[in-house]
């Protein structure tokens, strides 16, 4: 069924934090495809950043917010 990651994310400022997280090619693709990530994370600003060599995941966090992500690929 695949190996799933689960990261919790939890700004406890006042102030929005922004969290850049290194991405393989394989976990850029399944976030960019899960819409329940951008369902769970609406409150949040989520961007996957891609280029030749380069894969992040941007996540800004509200002040006193949290964030799940997780990335098993979505089937249905």
């Amino acid at each position: 069924l695949g190996q799933q990651s689960i990261y919790v994310f939890s700004n406890f400022s006042e102030e929005p934090q922004t969290v850049l997280i290194n991405l393989t090619p394989e976990q850029a693709n399944t976030f960019e495809r899960n819409k329940p990530l951008h369902d769970l994370l609406e409150q949040n600003t989520v961007k996957i950043i891609t280029d030749k060599e380069v894969t992040k995941l941007m996540l800004s966090l509200d002040a006193f917010s949290s964030a799940v992500l997780t990335n098993k690929a979505n089937h249905e």
